[in-house]
């Protein structure tokens, strides 16, 4: 997927929670039933979720297939064209040659570009699947330890790195939380959580004992 949505959350809400969270001195993640916070970085949560990787997978498999097909269907078309080029531009079957072609290059259009919308509102359903999952895991997060919010946070290198020049009002705009004490982030417990289902990783393939070096043996 070529892009992730930019959750912005309300920066009165979030200030106010954090004076309350750091009055004492303590990061929220560490004082459950504190009604503190605790943060998150999104793009982790998505990225590094076992799920994320098989939802891509399946997109660009479905994307090749299409892809080998269309591209299947325009080498007839061209073929057909080049049938067209040895005929009497007069005749019927020249005719009837065009019409086919000129048909066929239409439904080829139509084809892609049904099948490019359909790809990009399943890869939004999708996406929508994943977040609502990262979203229920930090709720169940938050609620179990008594936490008043599980806030996203990126850091400010990230999106404006040091030298570089950048849309501030973007930048203050997507980071209401200025600054955080890293003991709070807690996106690798909510991680393990989300990833407590993966499958087990598949075992690598062995390359096949062609027999080679077994002389060496034979002869001891």
């Amino acid at each position: 997927m070529k892009r992730f949505t930019a959750f912005v959350v309300g920066v009165l809400l979030s200030v106010v929670a954090a004076e309350s969270a750091w009055s004492q001195g303590t990061p929220a993640s560490a004082a459950p039933g504190s009604g503190g916070i605790a943060f998150v970085d999104m793009r982790r949560l998505f990225q590094e979720y076992w799920r994320f990787d098989q939802v891509q997978q399946q997109l660009v498999d479905r994307r090749e297939a299409l892809t080998a097909q269309f591209r299947k269907e325009k080498v007839a078309i061209e073929q057909l064209m080049e049938k067209s080029n040895t005929l009497n531009t007069d005749s019927q079957e020249f005719q009837e040659l065009a019409d086919e072609i000129e048909t066929r290059r239409y439904m080829l259009k139509y084809r892609q570009d049904t099948a490019v919308k359909r790809l990009e509102r399943d890869a939004a359903k999708q996406e929508t699947m994943l977040y609502r999952a990262v979203f229920r895991e930090c709720q169940a997060y938050g609620e179990s330890r008594g936490l008043a919010a599980v806030l996203q946070y990126r850091t400010l290198d990230e999106m404006l790195p040091q030298d570089a020049a950048g849309d501030i009002d973007t930048v203050v705009g997507l980071r209401p939380v200025v600054w955080r004490d890293d003991r709070a982030d807690v996106t690798s417990a909510i991680l393990a959580n989300l990833n407590a289902d993966a499958p087990p990783p598949q075992p690598k393939e062995q390359p096949a004992n062609d027999g080679a070096g077994g002389g060496d043996d034979a002869g001891k």
